[in-house]
């Protein structure tokens, strides 16, 4: 089995080599063409690293700019691992199939941002390498944001074409690790978080949301009216997630927590936007069905034998 593995690389080596380097750089697609779509995920990937740095460089990050940066790489990093997410229903749910072009850049995004997370923690622990490896397995908190960051780097080091081919059904397997990983990093980051939760909530939303969804029977994923139910029974758990939190963390009442998302002083709170975010997708998936045009056939013609 490892010869014919072997053999298939080999023979693969031979047209890569062949191929132009320029097809085979991150903005163009498999064609050898510059794909539009990956130039913005790759632009989008890049720019919070650049506004953190510009904020640095300005003083405006606070009086500790390394652990200001440190929190927001870590936030980023749940971003991006959660739009890597997301490209799979975008895909199925809009017949958009060109979106997976931008998956893996998505995915190394999230991946880059959580290694610059644990780099920033070492710059702000002044290397003191015993102390951090100590913290890093010792603490609940720290011990599962490194074993999210542990994962992520495995999926990091096999994204690419020739570790799929290499490892097979295991490739699936181990990039399953992801969903894991990605709740690790939430709980990981709400704990960091310790009284004010708000920040993950909207994340944690979302990534309810995504999880409902996968459950779901393939005929239901792309139906308008499951989306809109699927978005208030995400809206609602995203409270009940954040009433529960509460409550354990500091004793506050539920029905506190649920009388403050009728409030909009602070503006609106994260439930709302996951059950708009929810919503938005089952109006754009409607209007498509809507708006989209038949798709007709020519009618059959008898053959007359000539």
């Amino acid at each position: 089995m490892a010869g014919s593995f072997a053999a298939v690389d080999s023979g693969k080596c031979v047209a890569r080599r062949a191929r132009p380097m320029a097809q085979r750089v991150p903005w163009r697609d498999r064609s050898g063409r510059v794909s539009p779509l990956k130039i913005v995920a790759l632009a989008g990937s890049v720019a919070p690293a650049l506004w953190l740095g510009a904020r640095g460089l300005l003083g405006d990050l606070g009086a500790r700019p390394i652990h200001a940066a440190l929190l927001a790489t870590g936030l980023w990093s749940v971003r991006f691992l959660l739009l890597s997410l997301v490209v799979t229903p975008a895909r199925l749910v809009f017949d958009a199939p060109r979106l997976t072009l931008i998956r893996r850049i998505l995915g190394l995004a999230g991946a880059a941002y959580a290694i610059a997370h644990l780099a920033l923690y070492v710059a702000d622990e002044n290397l003191a390498w015993s102390f951090i490896l100590h913290q890093m397995f010792g603490p609940f908190f720290l011990l599962i944001g490194t074993l999210s960051l542990i994962v992520l780097m495995a999926l990091a080091a096999t994204s690419t074409d020739a570790a799929l081919r290499r490892m097979g059904g295991l490739w699936r397997k181990l990039h399953r690790l992801a969903y894991p990983a990605i709740f690790l990093a939430l709980w990981h980051f709400a704990l960091a978080q310790k009284l004010d939760v708000g920040p993950v909530v909207l994340p944690a939303g979302l990534f309810l949301w995504f999880m409902a969804w996968r459950l779901l029977p393939r005929a239901w994923q792309k139906r308008p009216d499951v989306l809109a139910a699927l978005a208030a029974v995400s809206a609602f758990a995203t409270i009940g997630l954040e009433a529960l939190w509460y409550k354990l963390a500091t004793g506050v009442p539920a029905l506190l927590v649920l009388k403050g998302q009728f409030s909009l002083q602070a503006g609106l709170m994260p439930s709302w936007w996951v059950g708009l975010i929810g919503l938005g997708i089952a109006l754009a998936v409607l209007l498509r069905s809507c708006f989209r045009a038949p798709t007709s056939r020519a009618p059959a013609v008898a053959s007359d034998g000539n």
